[in-house]
Parts: C-alpha cells; structure tokens; sequence
C-alpha cells in the first residue's frame, strides 16, 4: 500500500445536500492519489450520510464513519485519531478545495518537512484572496510566528486565520505534542488548538496559494448565534488565557471586547430580545460589568468602557444596534 501524504478530515453535520456534494466532489476531483478523506457523520441526518456512503463506495480514497452527534471538536479529533497520512488537513463540509491538484500543492514544501503549511483562502462574500500573512516566502522566522500568534489567533478585522483550515498541519507533530480540539466550549476551540499548535517549537511554511473556498450562508450563520451566548464563550477566552500563561493580557482583553460585540450582534440583537429594548440593553449592560468579564481580562470597568470605544472606532453598527428600534 502507497504511503498517505495527507488526510482530509470531513466532518458533517446538518448541511445542505448541494454544499456537501460540492465539498465531496471536490474531493474526488483531486489528482492526488496517495492521500485519504476521512468523513465523519457527527449524528448527521441520514441523507447526508447516504451521499457520503455513495461517494466511499464509489472511490477508495473515502473513509466514511458514523458517530453520535458529539460536537465539531470532538469529531474533529476523531479524525485526527483515525488518519494515516503524514499531512492532516480539515475541510468543513459546506466549503470546497477551489482546484483538481489543490493538495498536490502540499509537494512543494512536504520534502523540507515543515509542521505547519499555510495556504490562502476565498470567502463567499468576498472574492478577493485572504492572505494570512502578506509576505511571500517560504519560511516564518520566530517573529513572524510571534505574529501569527497575535494577529490571527486572537480576532483581528482580517479574521478567520484562526480556523484549521487552509492548513496542513503535521500528524507526527500533533500527536507528539497530544494537540486536540477542546470539546468543553463551542466557540474559539479552532483558536486554541492553533495557539497550541504555534506554542511549540514548530516549522512553518507559507505558500502564497488560494486553496480553500469558505461559505458563508445564512443556516451556517444562524448556527453560530448561541455560541455567543456569554456562558459559552467565556471559557473560551478562560482555556486562552490558561495556555497562554497570559503572557498576552492586551490582546486577551480585546479579544474579551471582541467577544462581548459579537455577543451584543449574534445574541442580544436577536428578534426574540429586539422586542425587550430595555431588557437587553440592561442584561448587555450587567455582562460588560460582571465580575466573570473583569476577571476574563484582568479589567476594571473604566478599561472595558475604553477597550469598548476603541473597538467600536470600526464597529459604528454596534452602538446603533443598541439603540435601535425593535
């Protein structure tokens, strides 16, 4: 049997049919043969689970597994368990590798045994590459790791880079290191695991290659609104802080910042809380000022008001939404 250079964990889970045809297609479309896709049904419907015994039934390439609904990180690990090949990458199951040798890509660096490789993206609302670093080369050297830590494991307008995907991560490195996905919160556990990912002494590569296609659509957006509910997303930013000895303390309070914005416009903005204008300006209110908040980012009210107007500087939206009318 041919060694496997990469592993493409999959995980599915409540995705329209047409997306997950298009992620799996993409999948058997690579010319790559010595890699494996291993796609894991986290309870999904048992549509989706048909279309992906189809796809493992029609190319060997597919490893199809079927778990009790357990959570994204606690399939992704499963995965991670499960693959073989020397390379592991992840693939959300309502996205696609955007070309036929995508993963043949990885050959350009694989020899000089790098443990992470980064790759560019495309979103569905925006076209343009997003670049997780701007400069093309080869090699990050320790202070562009520094910065890869502080400008995309912690939220930045850029965004997103703290997601596994668009990455090639080395499976000798991520079991050496026992790196998983934290299955105790539903938000920020991407951030983490690459946090862990860059606190070792890692090698990594760049290529300046638009690899991936991230979908944004209203389902996939509606899933994320109770994640920010403050009781989910605050042992986020507490498992943050615990690995990162808090040699951070500014980027982990504006991430606490950046967190209490997206709790105001995902949760406290809903339709259900519109209608209580009063209520949740008072509820959002006692959440900036609790003691859980303060505690999250070593804070005093004064700074979280000013870290508040800082961020808000380019988030006009969220004073507006504040006050706006149900």
């Amino acid at each position: 049997m041919q060694d496997i250079k990469v592993s493409v964990i999959v995980p599915v889970y409540k995705v329209p049919l047409e997306y997950l045809r298009d992620c799996l297609d993409s999948l058997k479309a690579q010319t790559m043969q010595e890699c494996e896709f291993v796609v894991v049904s986290d309870g999904a419907p048992e549509a989706e689970c048909s279309v992906c015994e189809e796809y493992a039934a029609k190319d060997s390439r597919f490893k199809f597994f079927k778990r009790e609904h357990a959570g994204v990180s606690a399939t992704r690990n499963f995965g991670i368990d499960r693959a073989k090949g020397k390379y592991i990458a992840f693939l959300d199951s309502d996205d696609y590798l955007l070309n036929k040798d995508a993963l043949k890509t990885i050959n350009k660096n694989i020899d000089k045994q790098p443990d992470i490789i980064l790759f560019n993206w495309i979103e569905s609302t925006n076209k343009s590459p997003r670049k997780p670093i701007e400069k093309s080369i080869s090699f990050l050297s320790i202070e562009q790791k520094k910065q890869c830590v502080s400008n995309f494991i912690f939220s930045k307008e850029k965004g997103l880079s703290g997601t596994p995907w668009a990455k090639f991560y080395k499976r000798e490195y991520i079991n050496n290191y026992h790196i998983r996905f934290n299955t105790n919160f539903s938000i920020g556990e991407d951030r983490v695991f690459n946090y862990d990912v860059f606190s070792y002494n890692c090698i990594v590569a760049y290529q300046d290659y638009v690899f991936y296609y991230y979908r944004i659509f209203p389902q996939s957006l509606s899933k994320k609104r109770n994640s920010y509910f403050p009781p989910h997303f605050i042992p986020y930013i507490n498992e943050l802080k615990k690995h990162s000895n808090n040699k951070y303390p500014i980027l982990i309070a504006k991430e606490t910042v950046s967190m209490l914005y997206k709790s105001w416009i995902h949760y406290y903005n809903t339709d259900e809380y519109a209608k209580l204008k009063l209520k949740r300006f008072f509820d959002f209110l006692h959440l900036i000022t609790s003691k859980d908040i303060r505690h999250l980012g070593n804070l005093n009210i004064k700074t979280i008001f000013l870290l508040c107007l800082d961020y808000l500087k380019y988030k006009t939206k969220f004073i507006s939404s504040i006050f706006s009318k149900a």
